[in-house]
This record gives structure tokens, sequence and C-alpha cells, in this order.
């Protein structure tokens, strides 16, 4: 997949990339671009506050399964979106890759994933909070 930068002048790209990968699944799924952006919006957000300087986000991803909780009496499988999204810089976030994945049980899980630096650094900002 060609990485497609998120904002709204890619709103269309974006959705037919959702939607190539989906076909005509769109119960438990992302299938527009506000989902998207409110994905972004939220790395951003937790990404700022574990390394705290906008200008070391660059290489940071987060993958992201789309649906939510379920009763455990629902017996099946569902068809939901995986999707990876690559920062750039703060703001500037790439979608990477789109797939579906049959899931049983809970899905609407993100996962932050740090480079080697930013890790460092984000220990260093929690280590700042407390004495010892």
């Amino acid at each position: 997949m060609k990485a497609i930068k998120i904002n709204i002048l890619n709103k269309d790209a974006i959705e037919e990339a959702l939607l190539k990968v989906n076909g005509r699944a769109n119960s438990h799924t992302y299938c527009c671009y506000s989902q998207i952006e409110e994905i972004v919006k939220e790395a951003n957000d937790e990404l700022f506050v574990l390394i705290g300087n906008k200008s070391l986000m660059k290489g940071a991803s987060i993958t992201s399964l789309s649906g939510g909780c379920v009763y455990n009496s629902y017996s099946y499988s569902r068809k939901l979106t995986y999707v990876k999204l690559e920062c750039c810089k703060y703001g500037d976030w790439r979608l990477v890759d789109a797939s579906t994945d049959a899931h049983y049980g809970d899905g609407g899980t993100s996962k932050l994933h740090l480079t080697a630096n930013q890790d460092i650094r984000a220990i260093e900002q929690f280590r700042k909070a407390y004495t010892h």
C-alpha cells in the first residue's frame, strides 16, 4: 500500500483505501476519514505526553484495530479493520497499512510504538514526575 498523508485533502483516497480492504463490511470496521483522524489526534496527544517534545515525534507509529466490546455470548467472527499509521513529524501522520481480520471477541484496541530514542525520552520524562 502506498502511504497516504492524513489530512482532509486526502479524505477520498483514505476512504477508498478503507473500502478496498473492507469490501461490503461496515459494521465493525473503519470506513471513514473521521475515524482515522480521531486515531491520529489521540496518538499525537499520547505521544506528546510521553516524550514532551514535538520535534522528537518522528518515527513513532500506532496500530489500531476497529470494533469494540461484544457480549461473551456473541459467538461469530466479525470483520475488523487493522490500520497502521506512522508519524513523520508532529501532526503529520501517514496511513501505511490497512487490512482486515476475522476476529472473535473484543476489538477497538490501539497500540503506540516508539523508537528506541523515544523510549529513552519517555522513561526520562516519567522519572521527572517523582522523586526517590
